[in-house]
């Protein structure tokens, strides 16, 4: 910093940022020397301003959860706003990311983009935050407390990136993919080539029947940081749905009408899950039957798109779910979690986790 008069504008600027944060945030400052500010800062409570969670009690069976915290953050969602769809490369940076309301595009809104793999993976960004979970001493009722910017004793849940869609095999180099693609290469549940051009069609669908240990293989494949969905990630979006509809039933009716605070109601709808076994297997043998993308015209954002398979029996039309651009979160499919391990025995249950990949 040069001269004197530098020093002291630089000072008058710092002054006023400081006063105009704190009175934001519902201090009353007024005009106070600048060496105060620091008493104000330490004594003025940032407790409801910098987060927003829920709270519940473990007894009550209604899953309708109370919103605590900031209730304005209840309603704009500083950390759910912030995820959204991209093209993500095989080495981890991005390409571009997609239109929010329309994933044909590129942000740009001009620009068509391509889901195929040719120009990256299709990925759902979830940005940087920070939980906080507690619980009172009689161990009933509980809480998550969720904020955009690092606060003491949060949990920091760094950047990551999941797949848009349930997982697609390039099956020429054995690589897990989050693509739209309907090529031979990339045909999906146990690759029965004799059914392309069929209703039971297998090209453009995830590719199952395939074990965790091989999936982890195939994941590596595209390169050493790319995981099968991790449980610690998985329980990122699993709180960031929650914190969001305040309900622990995600799978009650999708409700796009906010509320009086301008919070969402509902859930996601009951997903891919309201067929019958016989009625699946006679239809296909247990195999997919959603193709990759089905929902994207839903775009960074949640809800539900109707889908009526080719010739399934009763004519049934399947609600696919979307989670701000992650499809058919639950249902539809098995859904491999790894870095987590339940052994039950006859006295406990014991669970291991761990976030190294």
């Amino acid at each position: 910093m040069g001269t004197i008069a530098e020093k002291l504008e630089y000072l008058a600027d710092t002054k006023t940022a400081i006063k105009t944060a704190l009175e934001n945030k519902g201090a009353t400052v007024g005009s106070v020397p600048f060496r105060q500010y620091a008493n104000i800062i330490d004594t003025f409570s940032f407790s409801s301003a910098d987060w927003y969670g829920i709270e519940w009690d473990i007894m009550n069976p209604n899953g309708i959860m109370k919103r605590i915290g900031n209730m304005n953050y209840h309603a704009s969602l500083p950390v759910q706003s912030l995820m959204r769809g991209c093209m993500l490369l095989d080495d981890g940076t991005v390409n571009y990311y997609l239109h929010p309301t329309n994933w044909a595009l590129r942000a740009d809104g001009i620009t068509a983009a391509v889901h195929d793999g040719s120009e990256g993976q299709v990925m759902v960004e979830i940005p940087d935050h920070w939980l906080l979970f507690e619980e009172d001493a009689d161990g009933y009722t509980k809480r998550v407390k969720l904020s955009h910017t690092a606060l003491a004793g949060y949990i920091f849940r760094p950047r990551c990136y999941v797949s848009a869609y349930e997982a697609a095999l390039k099956r020429d180099t054995l690589t897990l993919s989050s693509v739209i693609n309907t090529d031979a290469k990339y045909r999906g549940g146990g690759n029965q080539s004799a059914w392309d051009g069929t209703y039971r069609t297998m090209l453009g669908k995830p590719v199952t029947n395939i074990s965790k240990t091989n999936f982890r293989t195939y994941a590596r494949n595209r390169g050493a940081r790319w995981n099968i969905l991790p449980d610690h990630v998985y329980n990122s979006i699993f709180w960031l749905y929650m914190i969001e509809y305040a309900n622990r039933n995600s799978q009650a009716p999708v409700n796009a009408v906010l509320d009086a605070n301008g919070c969402r109601q509902g859930g996601l709808g009951s997903g891919v899950t309201t067929t019958d076994m016989g009625s699946w297997n006679s239809y296909n043998g247990h195999y997919p039957f959603i193709n990759c993308g089905a929902s994207n015209s839903l775009g960074n954002f949640s809800g539900e798109v109707g889908v009526a398979p080719a010739s399934y029996p009763g004519g049934v039309t399947f609600m696919v779910p979307r989670y701000r651009g992650i499809e058919n979160i639950f249902g539809h499919l098995w859904k491999y979690l790894d870095g987590i391990v339940l052994n039950g025995t006859a006295s406990e249950n014991q669970i291991y986790t761990t976030s190294d990949p």
